[in-house]
Formats: structure tokens, sequence, C-alpha cells
């Protein structure tokens, strides 16, 4: 008999290393995902242990190696040229690495990068659905308590006025209305997988419904449209998937009365009714003529600086900025649009570039990935729509669409 072969101590220490490095990989990506509703220092470090992990896990597990070009590949290529434009522009127009508003723009999209390159070699298999899913139903529940505790319990029992009480605890000690919408959005659908999961049992699913309640509830209350509307909208979708499932008869003649019942529930939002009268329309008016005078585009510092004097010497709604009164917060105003932002900087070339970043995943990815990656689609696109990086953190869909094209899947 020959003898049994003694592992290399060498082996076990580079497979110990890569475990680790795996684990915790996995659980800094975790952590950005139910950290990114308010950034600080800790979510920063968070940032840099994933992306350091990410890089180790790579050269670790040799996956250089096994690079091979798929269709999917062009959805991260096209991640890093969306980082990759903001310095070669500035290089061709104005080569200033040091001001500000580049720095700013920069770091914005620097996720897209990191995460584009992650998404080349593969994503670390340690990081699952399931797991993303349970930790941010969690955290949003949690973010739920703080808002009510801050909001005053007594408050909210007692006063008429609870709803403006929990929606002024949300601005003021979480973030804005909109970047709170879009991570419990987030959370809710999260929640629709783990639902939707035939492993979880069935005591589990009900917990988890009555975890899933007050996410919704938070979302029907807000002040915010864009977040109540995608709530409606998430909500009629698995109205229409369970439909599916049951009769595909039954959704054809039940499609039109979701959708009127759904318009009718959005009529009902106090702010729909004056958004003919938002100053979004004559932002959104200053940049597309930004854009049609310079096609090829500005950069992002003559950009941003063009659009902030084009502002004041034309807006007639000066009380938008009223909290940017000085010329050092200038860099905080913007264009409350993601793909109109890309092209005064960056011109027919960002606007593209920025659509497909979000656009590619629906046609290039797995059937059984597609509902969700277009509810996903369905959430980031409509804060795109009304919001910019600045305001909200790229790595919210950098990381989560990610996630959903190569997390690992359960049944």
């Amino acid at each position: 008999m020959s003898a049994t072969p003694t592992p290399n101590r060498h082996t076990i220490s580079i497979n110990t290393i890569s475990n680790l490095n795996a684990n915790l990989n996995a659980l800094a990506a975790i952590y950005i995902m139910v950290a990114w509703i308010r950034l600080n220092h800790t979510v920063i470090i968070g940032y840099w242990i994933f992306f350091v992990t990410a890089a180790a896990d790579i050269i670790l597990n040799r996956k250089y190696r096994d690079l091979k070009w798929s269709n999917d590949k062009l959805i991260y290529i096209t991640m890093i040229a969306f980082f990759a434009i903001i310095p070669l522009w500035q290089l061709a127009i104005n080569p200033d690495f040091t001001d500000r508003f580049f720095i700013k723009e920069a770091e914005n999209h620097l996720p897209f990068l990191g995460i584009g390159v992650i998404g080349l070699f593969g994503l670390n298999s340690r990081i699952k659905l399931i797991h993303v899913g349970f930790a941010m139903v969690a955290a949003a529940n949690l973010v739920e308590l703080y808002i009510l505790y801050k909001a005053g319990f007594d408050n909210i029992i007692y006063s008429e006025n609870r709803f403006q009480l929990i929606e002024a605890a949300r601005n003021k000690y979480v973030n804005s209305h909109m970047v709170v919408n879009m991570y419990f959005n987030t959370a809710f659908l999260f929640a629709i997988y783990l639902l939707s999961r035939s492993r979880i049992s069935y005591k589990v699913k009900i917990l988890l419904l009555i975890f899933t309640v007050p996410i919704i509830g938070q979302l029907l209350i807000s002040d915010g449209r864009t977040g109540f509307a995608t709530t409606i909208l998430l909500i009629g979708c698995v109205i229409v998937y369970m439909l599916w499932r049951l009769n595909h008869r039954i959704v054809w003649i039940s499609l039109p009365i979701i959708t009127a019942i759904s318009i009718l529930i959005l009529l009902q939002h106090p702010r729909i009714e004056n958004v003919s009268d938002d100053p979004r329309f004559y932002i959104w008016d200053l940049g597309i003529q930004m854009f049609c005078d310079r096609p090829m585009g500005y950069g992002a510092i003559d950009g941003h600086r063009t659009y902030v004097e084009s502002f004041f010497a034309q807006c007639p709604h000066d009380w938008f900025y009223v909290q940017y009164p000085t010329k050092t917060d200038i860099y905080l105003m913007h264009p409350h649009n993601v793909f109109l932002e890309s092209s005064i900087n960056y011109g027919v070339i960002g606007l593209v570039v920025s659509l497909a970043v979000y656009l590619l995943p629906l046609f290039i990815s797995e059937v059984r990935r597609k509902p969700f990656i277009y509810c996903f689609f369905l959430i980031m696109f409509g804060q795109c729509c009304f919001d910019v990086y600045n305001s909200f953190p790229s790595i919210a869909y950098a990381l989560g669409i990610i996630i959903w094209l190569q997390g690992k899947w359960t049944k």
C-alpha cells in the first residue's frame, strides 16, 4: 500500500488565509449594504476592507488564470468606463486633478471602478443573496425603530402630526427622504426574494412578513414621491407575479384593474398634486440647454461651474438652493439627474455609458435572476432620474447589482 500523502503546510496556510479573507470580504459586503444609508468613517473603512479583500481573493485563488470572455463582462467593462471617462475628459480639456469638483466627482464614481474589476474576475462565492437579504431586512427594522425613537413614541401616539414628526426625524437623524426610501425599497426587494425561496421554512417566512410590514409602512407614509411610487410599483409587480403563477389568463384580466388602482393610490400622495410647480423642471431644462450647447461635454470641473453660474444667472427658484448660500458650498449643487449630469460633463459618450451601466444588466443576466434585477433597476433608475451620486452613494447600485448578478443563489 502506498503511504497517504502528507498535506503541505504551505498549502494549508494558503487555504486558511484564503478562507478567512473570503469570509471577511463577505462580511464587509453585507456591512456596506446595510450601512450605506448614512455614510460615515466606519462605512468608508468597510469600503477599504471589501475592496482590499476582494483584490486578495483574486490573487489567492488565482482567478486571473480563469479569466475568459462572456457577455456579462460587458457590464463590468462599462462600469470601469463610467469611472475612466472622468480623468480622461479632464486630461483632454483641463488637466487639473486637484480641483475639488474633480476630486468629488472621481470619489463618487470610484465604486464603479472597483466593482467593475471585481465583476471581471468574479464575485466571492461566500457572498450569498440570502445572507444579504436577512441582514437588510433586520437593518431596515432597526433604522425604523431609531426613527420612531427620535420622533418620540409619545408624540407618535398622541400627536395628530405623527407622520410629519416621523418624516422630520428621518431627515434630521438618518438621511434625506429620497435616500431613506431607496434604502427601504431595497430592503423590501430583498424581503420579496427571501419570501419566494422554497428552502426557507414557513415559520421563518411568517416572521419575515411581520418584519416587512414596518418597511412598507415607512415607505407609504413618506413625503418622497419617487420612493412612494416605487413601492406601489413593487407591490404591483408582486401581485402580478403571484397571479401569473396561479393562472396566466387571470393576469391579463386583472392587469388593467391593478394599473388603475395603482394610479389612484399614487394620486392620493399629497405632493403629486404640486408636481407641476417642481423647480426640477427648470433645473432639467437648464441642463438640457447646456448639453445641446456643448454635446461633447464640459468636463467635471467646467461642467459644474458652468451649471452653477447659469443657474444663479437664470433660475427663478432662488429659494431652492437657499441652503447653499456661499461659493464654498456650490459643489453640492447638481442637476438632480445622474444621466443629465453625465451628459453635461462628458457629452454624448457620458450619456451612453451612464445609461448602459443601468440597462445592460436587464439584458445580460440569468433568467432566474431577471425579475429581481428588473425590480432593482426600477428602484435605482428612479433614484437616478431625480438625484445624483453627490446626494446618494453610488455603491448602493454598484455593489447591489453585482450581488444580484453574481451573488450565490438560494432556491
